[in-house]
Order: C-alpha cells, then sequence, then structure tokens
C-alpha cells in the first residue's frame, strides 16, 4: 500500500511503533551484531526501512528538523570529500567502503527528528533509555553472580558470548559495547524526579559499571559530575570534588590494574597509532585527512582512539564537525537551562560528554551508538531551548 494510502493516524502509530522498537535494539543491541541472521542484522534492515520512510516524506513534503537536516548535508559533504581524498591517495577500496558504511547511519538523523518533536516525545525517549539501561544493568549483575557462585562454569558462558561485542576482562567480569548506555543510564536515573527508587536504580546501574572494571568508564563518569558541578552548580563544589577525584582515583584504578589482566600491550597500541599517524601526516592531509580507506601499519582500518581516526582520514575539517555536534549540545543545554529545563535537560549534556570522553580512547562516536546519543541529545535540547520558560529545577 503506498504511503498515501494510509489515514495519517495509523501511519503515525505504526511509525512510532517501529521507532521505539529501533531504539530499544540500540539501547540494548550493542555495535548492532547481536541480532543478526545470516550476514543481515536487525540493525540494518532498520536502517534501510528509515532511510525509505524518510525518503518518502520527503518527497510528500513533509517537515523535518532544519537543524537535523542541515548537519545530514554537512555530513554528506564531508564524506564525499573523504571519498575523493581516499581515491586520490589510492586507499585501500575495501577499507573505503566499510568507513563510508559504518558512519552512513548519519543519514538517520532526519528520520530521528520525526519522531522527537515535543516534551512528550523528550519523556518517552527518556523512560525509554532509563528502561534499558537498567535491563543491561540488572543483566550483569545476575550473569556475574551465577559466575561468582559457579552456577554456570566461566568456559560455557564464554563460548556463549563468543560475539566480537564482547570481551572478557577476567573470569569473573565482561565488556559489552552496549553498556555505553547503561553507564549512560546513570546520568538520566540520577537527574529524575523520584524517590528511593530512583537512587536505588542509580545505585544498581553505578555497581554494574564499576564491575565492568573498565578503567575508561569510571574516569568519564568522574569527567562528566566534574564538569556538572563546576560549569552547573557552583565553582566550589567542582574544587571539591576535583580535590576528592585527585585523592580517591588513582587508588580505584590501581584496584582495577592489580585484579585484571595486563593492559599495557593494548595501551601501547594506542601509542603506536598516534606516532604513526603523526608520521603520515603532512599540512595537506592535516586539513582534509588522508581519505576514507587509509590505515597504519599498527591498525589497517579502525583506530582505538576515535578522534585520531578521524583526524587521520578527514583531517581538521573533519574533527571540527563532529566536535561542533558537543559545542551544540552544550549550547542548547545552557539555552534549555536558562528557560527552566535543567533537570530534563541534564541527562543528554552528560551523556554526551560520556560518549565524547570514551571516545578519546574506544571508536565509539562514528559509530550508530555514539550517533544515536547524539541525535537524540540534540533534537531533545533543542525543543527544550525553545520552550517557554519554566519552573527552574536546580
Amino acid at each position: 500500500m503506498p504511503l498515501s494510502g494510509l489515514n495519517n493516524s495509523k501511519r503515525g502509530t505504526l511509525a512510532s511503533a517501529f521507532f521505539v522498537i529501533m531504539l530499544t535494539e540500540i539501547f540494548i543491541g550493542g555495535a548492532g551484531r547481536i541480532f543478526v541472521l545470516g550476514s543481515i542484522t536487525a540493525r540494518m534492515i532498520f536502517f534501510v526501512i528509515a532511510i525509505i520512510y524518510s525518503f518518502l516524506l520527503l518527497v510528500n513534503y513533509a517537515r523535518f528538523n532544519a537543524l537535523a537536516v542541515n548537519l545530514t548535508l554537512i555530513y554528506i559533504i564531508l564524506t564525499v570529500l573523504a571519498v575523493i581524498t581516499g581515491v586520490v591517495n589510492r586507499t585501500d577500496p575495501g577499507n573505503m567502503v566499510e568507513n563510508v558504511l559504518m558512519s552512513s547511519f548519519f543519514l538517520t538523523f532526519p528520520f530521528f527528528s520525526l519522531f522527537i518533536k515535543t516534551e512528550a516525545d523528550i519523556d518517552r525517549v527518556t523512560n525509554l533509555f532509563k528502561k534499558c539501561a537498567l535491563f543491561l544493568a540488572v543483566s550483569y549483575l545476575l550473569l556475574i553472580a551465577v559466575l561468582l557462585l559457579k552456577i554456570i562454569p566461566f568456559t560455557v558462558l564464554y563460548v556463549f558470548l563468543s560475539n566480537p561485542e564482547f570481551a572478557f576482562r577476567s573470569q569473573s567480569a565482561f565488556f559489552y559495547k552496549g553498556f555505553l548506555f547503561m553507564a549512560c543510564g546513570l546520568f538520566f536515573y540520577s537527574s529524575s524526579k523520584g524517590g528511593m527508587s530512583k537512587y536505588f536504580c542509580s545505585f544498581v546501574i553505578l555497581g554494574a559499571t564499576v564491575a565492568t572494571f573498565v578503567r575508561g568508564f569510571i574516569v568519564s563518569i568522574a569527567g562528566c559530575y566534574l564538569f556538572y558541578l563546576t560549569f552547573v552548580k557552583n565553582i566550589l563544589w567542582g574544587l571539591v570534588f576535583s580535590v576528592s577525584l585527585f585523592l580517591a582515583l588513582p587508588l580505584v584504578l590501581d584496584y582495577y590494574k592489580s585484579i585484571l589482566s595486563d593492559r599495557t600491550s593494548a595501551d601501547q597500541i594506542r601509542v603506536t597509532q598516534f606516532q604513526e599517524v603523526m608520521e603520515r601526516t603532512n599540512p595537506l592531509s592535516a586539513v582534509i585527512g588522508a581519505g576514507y580507506g587509509a590505515g597504519v601499519p599498527v591498525r589497517s582500518n579502525h583506530f582505538e582512539i576515535n578522534f585520531l581516526e578521524i583526524f587521520y582520514k578527514q583531517g581538521l575539517v573533519g574533527l571540527f564537525f563532529w566536535l561542533t555536534l558537543l559545542a551544540i549540545v552544550i549550547y542548547k543545554f545552557f539555552k534549555a537551562r536558562r528557560k527552566g529545563y535543567t533537570q530534563k535537560a541534564l541527562p543528554f549534556l552528560l551523556s554526551c560528554l560520556f560518549l565524547y570522553l570514551q571516545s578519546a580512547s574506544n571508536p565509539f562516536l562514528t559509530n550508530s551508538m555514539g550517533m544515536t546519543i547524539v541525535f537524540i541529545s540534540i533534537l531533545s535540547l533543542d525543543i527544550l531551548s525553545q520552550k517557554k520558560n519554566h519552573e527552574v529545577y536546580a
């Protein structure tokens, strides 16, 4: 049935249901390789449907969020430039295609804007985010308990979770890429209204996050709350928190090192990547990059340091674009704060800050997980920043 053959109410209901399913899969499905049938993933299918649906609405003159459309157009221009640069530099064609496909999720930004238009939409996204984060936290803690109690042997769980989405830290802990959303869920719960349930859920998510034994998570969460206390709350609170971090963080990280396998080799690979990128950078490539498909000896394609990969392949131009997205989030947050929407806006700001801090050592920002956080944050804060004044929340 053509799009015009459905009445607006039925079409809107079906599309909204699809958006919720798509968001849920992203929030709990990691980088997209959990729900797989052969070589096709659920996220690929959702991506294609979202693009087709957006195109059909576009030809029917539907209105999209102007900011989302403009940023998507800039993304397309930068992608074309990166491809042309890669062709000129004769980079690996397979790697080039992979780079384009991985970042192409950005094309769904206008699609997201169709379903985040009002404060009620923001509340629905927030509630879904919280439920999925709590689900991940509880599931992880239960699995850890099962391992510690030896109800299931470690080898059985190791085989069951043999998937690129998972990485075991020891025989009693593992990392799942979808934990990015679990950690961000802490900001949504701690910033929400509520009594003991709010604090209980925050404690559960924090406990699960700490139990992943990912150093970057702890440092990034601390950095986010430092930003909040310094620039949103009061600079005095920020100074007190800074001193506390200075005293406590080294002890926490040393404890992590004592119970985990040696991470020296992983850290050294990041250093080597940086050195090899700098050795291959000239004035022109510093501006526009070496192009999609470019690599270095230690990593032929994807780098651990997301910002280093952006710089190497798209130069300062690409780096400026991705950092501008964060600048938009920060600007929109403080504008929404002046309107009295601090409480609703804060978790989106902190989630984006967490994402960007994590991307300094892991490739999160330029995949579907990172982009989803950026999309919902920009759209939600754009709405809140344009509303009439509201009761101010501390």
